[in-house]
């Protein structure tokens, strides 16, 4: 049997080729792997904050809760109100905080039992002054007034699911509905639900005490030029 010649191996330099080739597809993989980790940690973050925002912005049985800047400066304006137990078996308090004014408005309204027109304050505060109530006013509105109000926000509120709400301005809004032993609640600021719930208010006060409301077609006043608010109330970002 004659001799065959032994195949030579790969080259120093083909297994060098190689070593280089597998480095680069696993610095390429490990690349893409902690590209993948990083978008996916951030869209969890994303959804994880509009799920609280959801949860913060829905319609909830009890109270406000000052579980937040915004909520403890709604639960602070409420606090010069009427307490909740004050307001009979039918009642609401609201509260209007616009970013780019000095003044915040919290309201109080509620329709004695038997009674044949409902009852209401309106406070105004000055924001500069930490803040500082400027103005109080009572009034009274018509109890059909109040009926069609009342229906009209309980309809837009009850069961409301909630938003993700993601603006830094605007004007963030809270509200407190009795009736009977129950009562509800909310706050929000820039979604189209608030947008309503804040203009049925608005319109119904300015009927009733236009020389208090601003002079325009919402909760904002028509500050001086140049002028705004050291201290307007913003949402978080995400």
């Amino acid at each position: 049997m004659s001799d065959q010649p032994i195949p030579a191996g790969p080259s120093s330099r083909l297994k060098w080729l190689h070593r280089i080739g597998y480095v680069t597809t696993a610095l390429v993989l490990a690349e893409i792997l902690f590209a993948g980790f990083i978008f996916g940690s951030e869209w969890l973050r994303v959804r994880a904050f509009e799920r609280e925002r959801i949860e913060m912005t829905r319609t909830r049985d009890g109270p406000i809760h000052a579980d937040g800047h915004v909520n403890r400066l709604a639960v602070r304006l409420l606090s010069g109100l009427p307490a909740l137990k004050s307001l009979g078996d039918d009642g609401f308090r609201f509260v209007a905080m616009p970013s780019f004014n000095y003044t915040n408005y919290a309201v109080a309204l509620y329709l004695p039992r038997n009674g044949e027109q409902a009852t209401g304050v309106l406070i105004l505060y000055d924001v500069r002054a930490d803040p500082a109530e400027t103005k109080r006013r009572a009034f009274i509105m018509p109890k059909a007034d109040y009926a069609r109000l009342m229906a009209a926000i309980d309809t837009l509120t009850d069961g409301w699911a909630g938003a993700i709400d993601l603006c830094t301005d605007g004007t963030p809004l809270g509200f407190e509905r009795v009736r009977g032993s129950r009562i509800t609640s909310g706050i929000g600021n820039c979604s189209d639900h608030y947008d309503q719930l804040g203009s049925l208010v608005f319109e119904a006060l300015r009927k009733i005490v236009p020389e208090d409301m601003p002079d325009s077609e919402n909760w904002h006043w028509r500050e001086p030029a140049g002028e705004a608010p050291s201290n307007a109330v913003t949402m978080p970002k995400p």
